[in-house]
């Protein structure tokens, strides 16, 4: 009697127990803003170079372009600055790193949106890859944080 008397006080605990974690996380996370993307613009220190900018763009309004226009969202422009530009900062490999300060600018009315600063780093064992593979690394970044989807291969 008192090891099933056991059993039920100890089965009340956990579904209690479980309930309050279920009450007590629901306002935690909230799903992410998001934006209508209409278009882009790159702009760099003249550090940064000419391949990474181009590179940068053209990846982002592939993105874009692939991406299906979300009416019910607001529309922007995304500004971009490529800043703090640092090419072969390890002596092994070839690593480069900057800063991206990226900035949703509202189409209606033409106030700032959203904002995001944030370092991206970089590495390949080919120079010759090596401002391909930062332009890479920045575009994907931005395609997470606006929600833009990965274009095809494919022409």
């Amino acid at each position: 009697m008192f090891l099933r008397f056991c059993h039920a006080a100890i089965a009340l605990l956990l579904s209690a127990l479980l309930s309050s974690c279920s009450i007590a996380g629901a306002g935690l996370f909230t799903s992410p803003k998001v934006y209508d993307v209409r278009d882009l613009t790159v702009l760099a220190d003249i550090r940064v170079p000419k391949v990474v900018i181009v590179s940068t763009d053209s990846r982002i309004a592939a993105a874009i372009a692939a991406t299906v226009p979300r009416p019910e969202a607001p529309p922007v422009v995304l500004s971009v600055r490529i800043g703090s530009y640092r090419p072969d900062i390890s002596p092994l490999n070839r690593r480069s790193e900057a800063t991206v300060t990226v900035t949703a600018v509202s189409v209606i009315d033409g106030s700032p949106v959203a904002t995001a600063t944030f370092p991206v780093m970089s590495g390949t064992e080919n120079p010759d890859f090596e401002a391909e593979a930062l332009a890479e690394v920045i575009a994907a970044r931005i395609r997470s944080l606006f929600a833009l989807t990965m274009p095809s291969g494919r022409r």
